[in-house]
């Protein structure tokens, strides 16, 4: 690396870029404005590489990749003599709200898999809370369309995780049984991978707290995911006006016990999609709308099948476990 760098045949940028030049026909040197936020370069306000970032982190003054919007013609990709066009990249996070089509201001996106990302547009511009990240969703026909986001790490890997530690039989076959109990004497404290926001912990000691058999440790497991969407939800609607529904997608939406705990702790009817996958069905979207935007260009039919709603209910004990795990976690950050 350094050898290049001195002949100046070194080129550097976030993944996304390595993998266009790698396997696009005309190798270009591009990012999208979505990846390049992802980065500690960038200034989501200018939407440029910023200078002063770069001399922070004492980087070599070497060409970053040169910036393009979202959906562009990045090049074409060879396969089996096919020539096939790359037109969009973008953030599997970003690209995730328009599995729901046109950004809604009223609602929560909630996309749960490996990990849970909730997000919430704002429209006012680039709006900075200490606690939360402020992500670019999307930077298409001159503008950008901004979000405040929370970040749950142990979501789907949690779940991986005790599989591990107890080694259950057909773990995911018995949840949604397992779920239907609302009488649960543990607490989970969920630092697996780190903890996320609003606490941005690296590293803290997963535990439990109190004594309970296989099945209640797992749903115990279960609610620290729902506790810990909680707290990101009570960030977010500090955000005027408050939302009014939790749009949610992904694996882990599909658990009927888990969105229902979701519900009863927000007050918030939640809408979920029969097909999980939301990414794909974002981009997809995405490119099916006109390239430049006109009044003229005409709707994107769109079919979107829908699971049916979960409403909240009233469940004081819920709602006790989560003001007695809040006062827990603070302990263990504390320690």
């Amino acid at each position: 690396v350094a050898a290049a760098a001195q002949q100046q045949r070194l080129c550097w940028g976030p993944m996304s870029s390595y993998l266009l030049h790698q396997l696009l026909d005309q190798k270009p040197y591009l990012v999208d404005h979505v990846n390049a936020s992802r980065t500690l370069l960038w200034n989501i306000r200018t939407l440029a590489w910023d200078p002063a970032l770069i001399a922070l982190f004492s980087l070599p003054n070497i060409p970053l990749p040169q910036p393009v919007p979202n959906r562009y013609a990045y090049g074409s990709l060879t396969i089996s003599g096919h020539s096939i066009p790359m037109m969009m990249v973008i953030g599997d996070q970003s690209a995730s709200l328009f599995a729901w089509q046109e950004l809604r201001d009223e609602a929560l996106y909630i996309n749960i898999g490996t990990g849970a990302f909730i997000q919430r547009v704002i429209r006012s511009g680039c709006e900075i809370r200490a606690t939360l990240l402020t992500s670019l969703l999307l930077q298409q026909h001159g503008r950008a369309h901004y979000a405040l986001e929370g970040t749950v790490n142990g979501a789907g890997s949690a779940l991986s995780w005790i599989e591990q530690q107890l080694q259950p039989d057909n773990l995911f076959q018995q949840l949604p049984l397992w779920l239907k109990s609302n009488d649960c004497p543990l607490l989970f404290i969920n630092g697996i991978s780190g903890l996320g926001s609003p606490y941005w912990q690296a590293d803290i000691d997963s535990q439990f707290i109190g004594e309970g058999d296989e099945q209640q440790k797992v749903v115990a497991v279960i609610e620290s995911i729902a506790f810990l969407l909680q707290v990101n939800i009570e960030q977010l609607q500090q955000h005027q006006p408050a939302a009014s529904k939790i749009l949610m997608s992904g694996g882990l939406a599909q658990l009927d016990g888990l969105c229902q705990r979701i519900a009863d702790l927000s007050g918030l009817s939640i809408l979920r999609m029969a097909e999980c996958e939301a990414t794909a069905r974002g981009v997809a979207w995405l490119l099916a709308r006109p390239a430049a935007e006109s009044p003229a260009s005409p709707e994107v039919r769109w079919r979107s099948d829908t699971m049916p709603p979960i409403t909240p209910d009233r469940n004081p004990a819920l709602i006790k476990r989560y003001q007695r795990w809040k006062i827990a976690m603070e302990e263990a950050i504390k320690t």
